[in-house]
């Protein structure tokens, strides 16, 4: 399988890709999932019949700015647990507003001997995921960047190693926003890395 010839599927609306997910993701599964806005426009429909209280979440990438800045990924989440749509026992995250290496550390190791599933990522700018710019080889699964080409500029993610251990990764991209790096998807050299796990979901 080349990038060229990724599956995409194409969906009317984001409650449809929400319905997608949930039939094809295995109960008490373990996740990789991003914080950014198109993920979270399809998560946001979740409700009691249609939620991940039963799956291991892991944020896939955080953004290191103030504990209470709306930048912050994990706030979204944070609002799905009090909904009662997360569990926060089974969520991991990222909680600090700055670098802590001995939380990095835990996160890493938490993480290392969980065997995740399913990635469900939003394609972003120049096709890139969670907070991975470039296919770097890390021996770390989680790791801090800290010259992000978007602002803010320093991040924790998620390595592309370990995205690569999924089953499947669904990768949601709007249309509009997006046509460019749908378009040049199989010049992307971080999607190669992932490309026989990858399905594309278009809405």
């Amino acid at each position: 399988q080349t990038l060229s010839t990724l599956k995409k599927l194409y969906f009317k609306t984001n409650r449809s890709i929400l319905r997608y997910l949930m039939i094809n993701m295995p109960n008490k599964s373990n996740l990789i999932i991003s914080g950014g806005s198109t993920v979270k426009s399809v998560m946001k429909y979740c409700d009691k019949y249609n939620n991940f209280l039963n799956h291991q979440i892991l944020l896939s990438d955080e953004r290191l700015v103030g504990l209470n800045s709306k930048l912050r990924n994990d706030i979204f989440f944070k609002n799905m647990i009090k909904k009662k749509i997360i569990s926060s026992k089974n969520f991991i995250h990222y909680n600090y507003s700055k670098v802590l290496n001995n939380q990095i550390k835990k996160i890493n190791e938490k993480i290392s001997s969980i065997s995740f599933d399913i990635a469900i990522l939003g394609l972003g700018l120049n096709n890139h995921i969670a907070s991975i710019f470039e296919p770097k080889e890390n021996t770390s699964h989680y790791y801090e960047v800290d010259n992000s080409p978007k602002k803010p500029n320093n991040r924790l993610t998620v390595s592309i190693q370990k995205i690569s251990e999924c089953k499947k990764i669904f990768l949601i991209a709007n249309l509009k926003k997006r046509s460019y790096e749908i378009k040049n998807i199989c010049k992307s050299r971080i999607l190669k890395k992932i490309k026989k796990r990858i399905i594309l979901l278009i809405i």
